[in-house]
């Protein structure tokens, strides 16, 4: 398999009048700017830039006054659409951590089908791409 890459140079021209050439040149930081926007060099400005495409978390078992920090080991989350239907599912690792890919604006909820378990903590939002969930659940008494 034959791979190729393509390299982009891009250089910054600086305002220099031939005059000042071979003397101190001066520089205009508006001329940087005008010059830096025509190489194209954009600096990204879109938040969603720097937001990890998942909606991921860690869920911790603890409740009726016991410590939190037992991780939630192979217990099954449920990504929900707006309308609550489910998308997906992911089983939470060892360390209790779980991730989804998800869609930008778009607003998601989770769950799980345990009935071992129940969430303590409720979301008072809907949930989005890039938002790190900390989930505390606790037994469910028979």
């Amino acid at each position: 398999m034959k791979t190729s890459f393509k390299i982009f140079i891009v250089a910054t021209v600086l305002n220099i009048s031939t005059a000042q050439a071979f003397d101190k040149p001066t520089f205009d930081a508006s001329d940087a700017n005008r010059n830096l926007a025509e190489t194209g060099i954009v600096i990204p400005t879109n938040p969603d830039f720097y937001r990890p495409r998942t909606i991921r978390g860690i869920c911790n078992i603890g409740g009726d006054g016991q410590m939190f920090g037992v991780p939630c080991r192979n217990l099954t989350i449920i990504l929900n659409d707006a309308a609550g239907k489910e998308i997906t599912r992911a089983q939470t690792a060892d360390s209790g951590e779980f991730a989804f890919y998800v869609q930008k604006e778009k607003n998601y909820s989770i769950s799980t089908d345990s009935s071992k378990y129940q969430f303590i903590n409720a979301f008072k939002r809907p949930l989005i791409m890039g938002d790190v969930v900390d989930l505390k659940i606790k037994r469910v008494s028979k």
